[in-house]
Parts: structure tokens; C-alpha cells; sequence
């Protein structure tokens, strides 16, 4: 995430990423960073499919006040050069990047992020980018649920392109855990709406965007909570204030704990409730129950 996130991924020296290295030894080269995002994107359109049946579902959050953290591809290369301080918070959940910072990319070490986080015994969510297609990225909203799309039919195109690329991040994170045999899924998935990501001029494709991704959690996959992270100013110039799906906020931009207790207090940009609210602190990016 880029808004806050990229504000304080590059200070993260921490213990997380430690336990990261020290148990899968995953560390990619500082000269592959740079160019992470780009590799990470030729991902063959031919392999979004289908989901696999009857994925089991995890619990998540703990009740409201609950403290928890969250990660993605950033920390894959957290530093081991110092030894971070002993964090002072007990932190009660999770939420974990799938995507390496795009739609149709991917978290190299989220198989690792996950090992830490369940053997911490944290119920565990996902977040993944989206953002509207341009350049090749279009073929991924040809063919979809709404059948076939005609090349000049851009809110056809917007919404396949939104379904395709949730679907593509929950293969990939079934998969992922599959890998290391985990059967349950998350219950509870967050889509990243920002502005350092890629967006129409025109809101109303971004909507069809959005929709679509929400639509596949809730139509495709089913007994599922879907959210939306972002700030209001991002989700008022890509969306629109008027646009609302109704869906559950999770909101940045928070510079303490009594900061983030007031952000829930405040109408969301969903028009759903406020869930959850990042703040940072020297560590971690923390995100505080609703």
C-alpha cells in the first residue's frame, strides 16, 4: 500500500522480517526490487480460471480495540543489519498483502509472511491492488462473467477487469496456502483503492472496477467479508464521493492510537462502517479494530 504504507515500509527493520529470513531463509536480492513489480506482472490471462470448491473459512478479528499489524512485499527485504527494538504491543491480528503492489502481481514472500503470522497464532486477513487496466492489462477484461466483452465497451471491460484480478488474487493466495498445507482461507479480504496506482479520468470506470472485484468475493466466493482500504481524498478523486458500495472501510491515515479511534468515529467513504484504522509506530504499520 502506497499511501501510508510507502511512508513507512522503508523503516522497516523489524522483528517480523527477522522471523521472516530466519524461517525460509527468503531474501531476494537488493538488485531485484526495482524490478519486483515489472517481473511480477507477466502473469498468462489464459490462467485465470476457476477458484477450487469448497475452500474452508478462517475466523478473524478479535472484538473492537484490537491491535494488529500489517505487511506485504515491502518487508521481503527487511533489513537484519541492527536488532530492531522489542515491540510493547501484543498484536492480535494480521492482515497481509497478496499482491506485489498492482493487480495481476504477486507477494514473493507472502507464503513466508504467513508462516509468522499463524505460528504467532494471529487470525489472519488478506489485501490485494487494484487499479484500472491500460496497455496489455486490458486482455484481462475481454472474458468474464459477463460473457465476452466488445473491445469499445469500457464498462464491460472495467468490471471483467476488476472480477478477473480478485480472482487472480484468490487463486494465488489458495494456492499459496495450499502449498503449505493450510486449508482454511480468510474470511475477510481488503481491496487496496489508491491513487499511486494507475486509475481512469473517468470515476464511473473505476466504479465498474471496484464493483467487479467486490462482486467476485461476494458472488464467486461467498461467506466472505470484503472491504475496501483507502482515505477519502484517494476514493474521492478515483470513485467519486457518490459512489458507496456499502462495504466495510478500512481507513489510513491515522498519526496515533487516539487518532485512530477518532477516524471510526468519522462517516466512511463506502458508506459502510469503519472497521478497521491504520496508524503507524517505529515498526510496524498497526491497524486498530473498530
Amino acid at each position: 500500500m502506497s499511501h501510508t504504507k510507502c511512508l513507512y515500509h522503508a523503516k522497516v527493520s523489524l522483528v517480523l522480517g527477522c522471523l521472516i529470513f530466519s524461517l525460509v531463509g527468503l531474501l531476494l536480492p537488493v538488485s531485484a526490487l526495482a524490478a519486483d513489480l515489472d517481473s511480477a506482472t507477466t502473469i498468462d490471462s489464459s490462467a485465470v480460471g476457476q477458484i477450487a470448491s469448497s475452500p474452508e473459512f478462517a475466523v478473524e478479528f478479535p472484538s473492537s480495540g484490537a491491535i494488529g499489524f500489517d505487511v506485504s512485499y515491502p518487508q521481503c527485504q527487511a533489513s537484519l543489519t541492527s536488532n530492531p527494538p522489542a515491540s510493547t504491543t501484543a498484536y492480535q491480528f494480521a492482515v497481509i498483502g497478496i499482491t506485489g503492489g498492482r493487480a495481476m502481481t504477486r507477494n514473493r514472500c507472502l507464503g513466508a509472511e504467513y508462516q509468522v503470522a499463524a505460528g504467532q497464532g494471529l487470525p489472519i486477513s488478506f489485501y490485494l491492488n487494484v487499479n484500472y487496466p491500460r496497455g496489455a492489462a486490458v486482455a484481462y477484461g475481454q472474458d468474464g462473467p459477463l460473457g465476452t466483452c466488445d473491445n469499445f465497451d469500457e464498462q464491460c471491460i472495467s468490471y471483467t477487469y476488476g472480477w478477473n484480478t480478485a480472482q487472480d488474487a484468490y487463486q494465488n493466495a489458495q494456492q499459496t496456502l495450499q502449498s503449505l498445507n493450510v486449508s482454511d482461507m480468510p474470511s475477510i479480504w481488503w481491496l487496496d483503492v489508491e491513487i499511486a496506482n494507475y486509475w481512469s479520468p473517468d470515476p464511473s470506470l473505476n466504479d465498474r472496477v471496484i464493483q467487479g472485484a467486490i462482486d467476485f468475493f461476494q458472488q464467486s466466493v461467498g461467506n466472505v467479508t470484503v472491504g475496501i482500504y483507502s482515505v477519502r481524498s484517494d476514493w474521492n478523486r478515483i470513485a467519486g464521493a457518490s459512489f458507496q458500495p456499502g462495504v466495510p472501510a478500512w481507513v489510513a491515515g491515522a498519526r496515533s492510537l487516539n487518532g485512530a479511534g477518532q477516524l471510526c468515529a468519522q462517516p466512511s467513504f463506502t458508506g459502510g462502517p469503519v472497521a478497521l484504522v491504520q496508524y503507524a509506530n517505529k515498526q510496524f504499520d498497526v491497524d486498530y479494530v473498530c
